[in-house]
């Protein structure tokens, strides 16, 4: 810019001309200008500073919000699917094994120790799991025998024990719906597991269906011609047979 008393040239900053000494009033206006520039890029900063950190308490408290929302949903879903997972590493568990649980089940079988393999079943939890699901009917049938051992047991030894948690009657009515179960378990089902009745196993369970008719015979009384109808009787027939047969049994 030119100075206005002696066109010298001048800069916006200074407050004189350096050759004539006249002032420059645009070097008022500019300290101004500047002063009111500087105050409003103070408050416009402390604006931003103030606003940032309110921000940033905000976004840490909604994080950390968020963050405990995800981990409380996480452990309801846990807990939720909490049974699923628990049976997807048994599963698992179980397949890795698998040969080692069925070479111990068939060694008791071949012995002829139902109640044993009934018991190795029971106490390594590999009755109903998928990797052996093949071995389902067989299981099964293992647990009924146990079952009607224990109904026999409970029969027979009556007398020992002078308080019962339930009647004679219903446990004799027990023994005739597991004599049902397991004999109907023998027969092959349309619609169960490729493999569940394959030959060894249904020797196998035939195998223990004549070794239950056996302990009908020794320790109930049934007689040989009771079997041609007994899996065909209605369960109250074939309770009060199995009451007949044993009564007869304990009066000879």
């Amino acid at each position: 810019m030119k100075c206005k008393n002696c066109n010298a040239n001048l800069q916006i900053e200074d407050e004189k001309c350096p050759y004539c000494g006249a002032e420059n009033p645009f070097a008022k206006k500019h300290r101004a200008d500047m002063k009111k520039y500087a105050g409003e890029f103070a408050s416009t900063r402390s604006e931003v500073l103030e606003n940032s950190s309110r921000f940033n308490r905000y976004t840490v408290k909604i994080t950390i919000v968020a963050v405990l929302l995800a981990l409380c949903v996480g452990a309801f879903m846990l807990q939720m699917n909490a049974y699923e997972v628990r049976e997807y590493f048994r599963d698992r568990n179980i397949g890795l094994h698998k040969n080692e649980h069925i070479a111990r089940v068939t060694e008791l079988l071949d012995d002829g120790n139902y109640i044993g393999a009934s018991n190795y079943v029971s106490a390594h939890g590999i009755s109903y799991v998928d990797p052996i699901k093949d071995y389902y009917d067989l299981f099964q049938i293992l647990r009924e025998y146990n079952y009607i051992t224990d109904d026999i047991s409970a029969i027979i030894t009556w007398n020992k024990f002078e308080q019962h948690y339930q009647q004679k009657d219903e446990v004799f009515n027990r023994l005739s719906q597991n004599i049902k179960y397991l004999h109907d378990e023998t027969i092959p089902r349309k619609y169960a597991y490729e493999g569940s009745y394959s030959e060894d196993k249904l020797a196998y369970m035939q195998a223990i269906l004549a070794d239950t008719e056996m302990l009908l015979k020794v320790y109930m009384g049934l007689k040989n011609d009771d079997f041609t109808e007994l899996y065909e009787l209605s369960d109250i027939k074939r309770t009060l047979l199995l009451e007949e047969r044993y009564g007869e049994l304990i009066n000879e």
